[in-house]
């Protein structure tokens, strides 16, 4: 019995130590698809491979984790007010989310095209 709850405190504590960078890494590559098809509206994807975009996003969002992570907290009160009006309600948040997130990428690279000039 002892191994098994030796077992399971090892598995909790492996567990706790993935979950963090785990979130820590999905916070990085958050801005993946917006490099992407910014890039390629733009015309400058030829030649990139996914990784570049992901490394593209890692850089982008050095610094900004926290910033996204909190908007990220804001939209909960969203997402509980859309689950309890039975899924009528995303039809309206769904759009906004997506638009705040859109912004917050054109403000990251507003603000990295400021700080390379710089």
């Amino acid at each position: 019995m002892l191994i098994y709850i030796l077992v399971g405190i090892f598995t909790f504590l492996w567990t706790l130590l993935l979950v963090i960078p785990g979130i820590i890494k999905w916070l990085a590559y958050s801005q993946t698809y917006f490099i992407y098809k910014d890039l390629n509206d733009r015309g400058e994807a030829d030649g990139l491979t996914l990784t570049d975009y992901i490394t593209r996003s890692r850089q982008l969002m050095v610094g900004n984790k926290g910033r996204y992570f909190m908007m990220q907290l804001s939209f909960l009160g969203w997402w509980i007010l859309g689950s309890i009006t039975l899924g009528i309600g995303f039809i309206w948040i769904y759009p906004y989310y997506k638009l705040t997130m859109a912004n917050f990428y054109r403000d990251l690279v507003d603000k990295n095209a400021v700080n390379n000039i710089g």
